[in-house]
Parts: C-alpha cells; sequence; structure tokens
C-alpha cells in the first residue's frame, strides 16, 4: 500500500508506550547514579504522567478500530438458520473465535458474551443427537490456560515463549527469567519436570499443575492466565484444544516451503479431527 509523505499516520512514538526496562549488567554505573539521586517524589508523578499519557494515546488510536464477529461464527449461524448446522461446523466457528481472543481482535468481555453463544448451541445439539456413541463428537466447556502448546511441549518452554507470560515477566531480561524461575518454586515444581514433556511429567503434578498455576498466578500479576473455551472429544483418546488445533493449523498455513495455495489447502485437511499426524505435524512445527 502506497501511502502519501503528507498522510499523518498518528502513530504514537515507542517511547510514549513502552518502558524501557533493561538487564541490571546492562544499567551503566552513571544511570545508576542519577536514579539513585533523584528523590522518591519526584520519581513516582513523572511515572504516573507517563502512564496516564500512555493510556490517552492508546485510546486515541485504537478508538475508531475494531473487528467484527468471526466468519466462521456468521457460517455457523447461517447453517443453524438454513436447518444444516452440525456439531462439527460448530466446533470450526469455536476455532475461529478462538483466534480473535488469543490474537487480541476482541475483548475478553466480547469474548465471554460469544462462548455463552456458543454453550447454548452445545447444549441444543447435543440434546437432538445421541452423544454416548464412542464415535460421536462430543463438545465440552473447559478451563485453559493461556500457554501455547504446553500439553505438547515443556511448561518451561511454553512458559518463556506464550505472548501472555513472556510479555508480564519480561522474559528477555535477566530480571524476568529470574521472575519465572521463582514463579515455578512458588508452586513447588521441580525444574526437572519443568523441563521435559508435559505428557512424561509425573502423573499427579501433570493433574494438578494447572491448578496451581492458576491460583500462583495472582500473586505474580497474571489475573487473567484463563480462559473459558471448549474442547472436542472423539472416540477414547483423541481429544482437542481449540488453542492448540488453532496454532496448529495457523503453523501448516504460514509454512515458508509451501506456496499459499498449497499452505491454505492443507490448513484447511488440518481441522479435520481425522488428519491426526497432520495435526500431529502441525503441533511439533510450532514449537
Amino acid at each position: 500500500m502506497v501511502i502519501p509523505q503528507t498522510f499523518d499516520l498518528e502513530v504514537p512514538r515507542y517511547e510514549d508506550i513502552y518502558e524501557e526496562d533493561s538487564d541490571e549488567e546492562e544499567v551503566s554505573r552513571k544511570r545508576r547514579r542519577e536514579e539513585e539521586e533523584e528523590e522518591e517524589d519526584s520519581i513516582l508523578p513523572k511515572k504516573e504522567r507517563w502512564r496516564q499519557k500512555r493510556e490517552e494515546l492508546l485510546y486515541t488510536y485504537y478508538e475508531l478500530s475494531g473487528y467484527s464477529s468471526a466468519v466462521s461464527l456468521m457460517m455457523f449461524d447461517l447453517a443453524w438458520k438454513m436447518s444444516k448446522d452440525s456439531r462439527e461446523y460448530l466446533w470450526w466457528s469455536i476455532i475461529g473465535v478462538t483466534d480473535q481472543f488469543l490474537n487480541c481482535k476482541i475483548s475478553r468481555d466480547q469474548y465471554v458474551s460469544v462462548c455463552g453463544t456458543v454453550q447454548q448451541h452445545v447444549q441444543r445439539l447435543t440434546n437432538q443427537s445421541d452423544v454416548s456413541s464412542v464415535n460421536e463428537i462430543k463438545i465440552k466447556y473447559s478451563n485453559e490456560l493461556r500457554l501455547d502448546l504446553y500439553r505438547h511441549w515443556t511448561l518451561m518452554e511454553s512458559l518463556k515463549h506464550s505472548a501472555y507470560t513472556a510479555s508480564r515477566f519480561r522474559i528477555w531480561t535477566s530480571k524476568g527469567k529470574k521472575k519465572l524461575n521463582e514463579f515455578l518454586a512458588d508452586m513447588g515444581l521441580p525444574l526437572l519436570q519443568c523441563k521435559q514433556n508435559f505428557q512424561s511429567m509425573d502423573m499427579e503434578i501433570r493433574r494438578d499443575v494447572c491448578g496451581w498455576i492458576e491460583v500462583t498466578a495472582q500473586k505474580y500479576g497474571l489475573e487473567d492466565i484463563s480462559y473459558s473455551s471448549f474442547e472436542l472429544q472423539y472416540g477414547f483418546a483423541n481429544k482437542f484444544c481449540a488453542a492448540d488445533l488453532l496454532s496448529a493449523t495457523f503453523s501448516v498455513l504460514t509454512n515458508p516451503m509451501l506456496d499459499t495455495e498449497a499452505a491454505f489447502l492443507k490448513a484447511q485437511d488440518t481441522l479435520n479431527r481425522c488428519n491426526e499426524d497432520l495435526i500431529n505435524s502441525g503441533y511439533l512445527s510450532s514449537n
């Protein structure tokens, strides 16, 4: 897109939005002396003014921008009104809504409202057919953590590379890495367990760790680390989480080794619950 030089995008400056947070080793002695000499009563108002200005800039920048409902949800609604809906279509709409929420395209309140509507459709479709059969699709409500692919990765790597936790711990700094280790220690999790594949962790730890994370997260300012979601079960062993399947599909869609058309068609196949090998390869390429 070509933009005339006279056109003002009104993009805020980096320093007005992001606060500098360097490693302790990188802070010069001169900078330290200057910070020590500053009076505390002059620092706090300065930071408070910066935060207020930041909030005003972000509000002005985003006030006229927004996203519509997920197209997958619109298509399901259309299928429902035509009496062509199914649990398969509903599952695909859930993945679309999950993408919007995890990529900050809709607010948490909007997402919760949509989940309420989706839950009504889940109950309606469940009551309309027999879900006691092993081969029937079952969609269930679940409480999910904002940790990317932690079931298919190590807990340590998931905490380090998930956007939500990495940004709040500031994992790229020495202080952030230390804080992450403190977070794990606070839960009583041995590093050996955190650094091995989630499915290889001790059964008792694997069963309770999600609850431990939710409780301990409050202490570290991670109040929104969990959110309402859905999972699909097919057969005895096949269980898919909406966020995990979203990551696998996105990984296939953005594969640089494939051209646009091939990547799109392969990503479409990844949404098919029967393509387990393709889904698993998507999990691996996402890591």
